[in-house]
């Protein structure tokens, strides 16, 4: 889609491309960045975010058997995290879906409507989406 990539996982670890990829439009414009400036640049800031979140995803009973490394990558490229204060409200019954999928890194949630405490590694919101 819109926004996509691929090719980043070749870049960082010097393996051979797992995509073949064709122009199906009338004219296509990429823009290329070397390896050198990739790994340089964009690389390093990839990588620190997939450290700091992939080892996470592969302890979620979801993701750990379901995806592979590639894929764990490309969820970690695209978490975004939120943190919320003692109290704060993070979803209400009833309310239109945010369309987002929550992974609770640290600390513990009440779901009040299913009478149940969510901790590390538990996920809700799986079934809006």
């Amino acid at each position: 889609g819109a926004g996509g990539g691929c090719g980043e996982l070749s870049l960082l670890t010097l393996k051979p491309r797992t995509a073949t990829i064709a122009a199906t439009s009338q004219e296509v414009t990429l823009l290329m960045v070397n390896r050198k400036t990739f790994n340089g640049k964009i690389g390093d800031l990839i990588k620190k975010k997939r450290d700091q979140w992939v080892p996470f995803l592969e302890k979620v009973s979801i993701f750990e058997k379901d995806l592979n490394a590639y894929e764990r990558g490309l969820l970690a490229d695209a978490v975004k995290p939120k943190v919320f204060e003692n109290g704060e409200q993070v979803t209400k019954a009833g309310e239109m879906s945010s369309s987002l999928f929550f992974l609770l890194k640290e600390g513990i949630i009440e779901d009040v409507t299913q009478k149940r405490q969510l901790q590390s590694g538990d996920y809700f919101g799986e079934v809006e989406i």
